[in-house]
């Protein structure tokens, strides 16, 4: 469902709300970044009904644009350490720094778009469950199928520059119309994501990865979900300290 209302607001690239288990839906808000044309900002609104319950915000950089490392850095510090931490400055990853992925197995993770998930919150009331797991794999798989869809589009769409008309004298010397190549448009799709915890979700998502079955019911449960969500999605998950990433 497109919540798009065709406000003024140029900031704005799309927005659209996901159903979840009900009553839970997540709005998706894609927007240009003030700065970089590379990035694109991401915030979810994590609704219960109508009311915002939590949210997730981040951003994808494309890194066909190169000179990642500054980009990442002039956003903040802290993502500038991540950003250097995974990629070169040409945004090419590093794959001898980062255990579990090769370039063999994973080529695609060296290209493409790097999404950092800053944090994912949401009300005490709401944290038990999976909804920011949800909410992740949500946003994790709908950004790579809306990107592939504008691909597409472009890629059947007629050429937007049209031939010369008949009665110009240098019709017959000009080129025919060309699309504009692919590496030219900015994309939120992702190939590497990162997520960073924060203090809402620290906790959780640390379990998660150093794979720790705590003491408690809800402990295993929580423990046996990710294990689930991970192979649904088909994704693989690593752990660096303090830091989960998907490759897609």
């Amino acid at each position: 469902m497109d919540d798009s209302d065709g406000s003024e607001d140029e900031g704005i690239i799309c927005e659209e709300t996901l159903a979840d288990t009900p009553p839970y839906s997540f709005r998706i808000t894609l927007g240009r970044h003030y700065d970089y044309e590379s990035v694109v900002t991401i915030l979810v609104t994590i609704l219960h009904g109508a009311q915002p319950v939590g949210y997730l915000n981040g951003r994808v950089t494309d890194r066909s644009f190169r000179e990642f490392h500054q980009i990442s850095d002039a956003e903040s510090a802290e993502l500038g350490e991540v950003g250097a931490s995974f990629c070169h400055d040409d945004g090419t990853l590093r794959y001898k720094d980062i255990a579990g992925l090769s370039a063999g197995e994973y080529p695609q993770a060296s290209g493409g778009g790097f999404l950092h998930i800053e944090q994912v919150a949401i009300d005490e009331a709401h944290r038990r469950g999976d909804v920011r797991l949800r909410c992740i794999k949500a946003l994790l798989e709908w950004l790579n199928v809306r990107d592939a869809h504008e691909r597409e589009e472009r890629a059947q769409a007629p050429p937007t520059r049209q031939p010369p008309m008949e009665t110009d004298p240098e019709a017959a010397t000009r080129p025919p119309p060309t699309r504009r190549p692919e590496r030219e448009y900015v994309h939120a799709g992702w190939t590497l994501a990162v997520l960073q915890p924060g203090e809402e979700n620290a906790d959780e998502e640390r379990a998660r990865a150093a794979g720790q079955e705590e003491d408690t019911e809800e402990g295993k449960a929580l423990f046996q979900l990710y294990l689930a969500e991970r192979a649904a999605a088909q994704l693989k998950v690593c752990l660096l300290p303090r830091l989960l990433f998907f490759v897609y």
